[in-house]
């Protein structure tokens, strides 16, 4: 069976050759693995053996292909446990998207479709070889601030999500000298702006980046 067709294989090639390096994976994956259904054959970009249980990966490049590439997942992880004779076994789906403001919109407008779906979905920023969770983003960039007793309001939470930047765009806003009680999604445009000006941080930071990302921006781990 031949390898994926050569347009294939460059959109998705250097995704998965981060995400390899960004997760530090060893020899317990297989790249491009082998499908039949149907009459026609494909390849599943990537599948990581681990101990607990097998996980299928779905690499994206652009957003805009985000309805379709959903609809292969969902089969292919179908049909790689038919594959292993695992159909009562549990295996575990991620949709792994480049990480840029344009897909993270994207993922954003469609997350109607996306909350439900029996798989994650994580951003891989290729340049700070970082992979985040949106779950874990809705999760605990609420919890960030409410260490520091501020509210953080739901437009507020959508905008920061949608930013690679996010992280930077907190450590401001938990460093500013009067903090506001409650953050509003017209504040997280204001300090966007306010980085992508002067490309740097406000004056009088009292939160450093360390502790930040202890309390909240470590990259996402497969167990």
């Amino acid at each position: 069976m031949s390898r994926p067709g050569r347009k294939y294989e460059e959109e998705n090639s250097e995704l998965i050759k981060s995400f390899i390096r960004t997760m530090e994976l060893q020899d317990n994956y297989e790249v491009w693995f082998p499908y039949s259904h149907g009459g026609k054959t494909g390849f599943i970009d990537l599948i990581l053996k681990s101990r607990r249980r097998p996980s299928v990966f779905k690499f994206l490049k652009n957003g805009k292909k985000l309805k379709q590439t959903v609809k292969e997942l969902k089969l292919e992880t179908i049909l790689y446990k038919r594959s292993r004779d695992t159909e009562t076994e549990d295996v575990y789906s991620y949709l792994v998207i480049n990480d840029n403001k344009r897909n993270r919109k994207s993922v954003l407008y469609q997350y109607g479709l996306l909350a439900n779906q029996p798989f994650e979905i994580l951003f891989l920023n290729q340049t700070e070889e970082r992979i985040e969770s949106i779950t874990e983003l809705k999760e605990n960039i609420p919890k960030l601030f409410q260490t520091e007793d501020i509210r953080l309001g739901k437009g507020a939470l959508r905008k920061l999500i949608s930013r690679p930047n996010h992280g930077e765009i907190e450590r401001a806003i938990l460093g500013l000298e009067n903090p506001p009680d409650e953050v509003t999604g017209s504040l997280v445009d204001k300090m966007d702006r306010y980085l992508q000006n002067n490309k740097k941080m406000p004056e009088r930071i009292l939160v450093s980046q360390k502790d930040l990302d202890n309390r909240a921006r470590k990259t996402y781990r497969i167990v």
